[in-house]
């Protein structure tokens, strides 16, 4: 999932109040994103009693971010092997025309080199990285066509805070946090500032919820947001996300929505490898 997707599944769980979730926390449920430290959280975030009480409610945040990453990535049985049989992976198949299709555009519009190569031709690995992640934002895109309005307006507002150098929600706060915990991040300290700046970035910029998604596609595939790309993208993600059926996307967020309200029904132990490569 991506932003909105989280905003929902969390807003399923019915762990926190509505007024949370579109406010200035918006950075604590997003933190693992913003500071990419998937696997720090998949092995220290499970149990909140593992860090001191002022910090548990933001592990709280952190964690019901994670559940929803996990179950959608590596299912629901277990939590100490990142085993890739959760939904969307099962789902690439559906889609590997369309991105062929999506890349090919790109690439003849300028935007990829030659060295990207066509979908068929990448490594398993790669194809699973970059495909799963476009099925993820492209429901995202159609979660976002029914999104409230006043939710998204929130959504920005607690993002743009990362600007401020102290204060709630600020850049300060998020690299405090970072340090009180504790993280190992899956990149260096100068991408993280990177990252911070693209969130500022992409809040203050987005017109429309699912344009978050959008951008993230383009982040992930290390391509400026401009009109044409942002359209480009737009236009894929949708042709994508009409491989599935409403009642589809509403099950995976009706799961994840349970997962994150009782992550201990299938709780078997924190991960047990860790990878310094980026990941979710």
């Amino acid at each position: 999932m991506d932003l909105i997707g989280h905003c929902l599944t969390i807003e399923k769980s019915n762990i926190f109040e509505v007024e949370e979730i579109y406010s200035p926390k918006i950075t604590e449920f997003m933190f693992v994103n913003i500071m990419h430290c998937h696997d720090w959280g998949y092995r220290n975030c499970w149990k909140l009693d593992r860090f001191k009480p002022s910090l548990q409610e933001s592990v709280k945040c952190i964690r019901a971010h994670l559940v929803c990453d996990w179950v959608v990535h590596y299912g629901s049985n277990q939590t100490n092997e990142k085993l890739q049989i959760g939904w969307v992976y099962s789902q690439i198949h559906r889609i590997t025309d369309l991105a062929s299709a999506y890349f090919r555009e790109l690439r003849v519009l300028g935007y990829l080199g030659d060295k990207f190569g066509d979908v068929c031709e990448w490594s398993p690995r790669k194809k699973m990285n970059i495909l799963h992640s476009l099925i993820e934002y492209a429901i995202d895109l159609r979660l976002g066509e029914d999104f409230d309005q006043n939710k998204f307006e929130a959504i920005k507002k607690g993002l743009l805070l990362l600007q401020n150098e102290t204060g709630y929600g600020s850049r300060g706060w998020i690299k405090k946090l970072f340090e009180e915990l504790d993280v190992k991040s899956d990149r260096e300290e100068d991408y993280l500032d990177h990252s911070i700046n693209e969130m500022i970035d992409d809040a203050a910029q987005a017109s429309f919820p699912g344009e978050f998604a959008v951008r993230t596609t383009l982040h992930k595939a290390n391509i400026k947001p401009n009109a044409q790309t942002l359209s480009v993208t737009r236009k894929y993600l949708e042709k994508i996300a009409s491989v599935f059926s409403e009642d589809e996307i509403n099950q995976i967020v009706s799961d994840v929505g349970k997962a994150i309200y009782n992550p201990e029904q299938f709780y078997t132990g924190p991960l047990s490898t860790y990878n310094d490569s980026p990941s979710l």
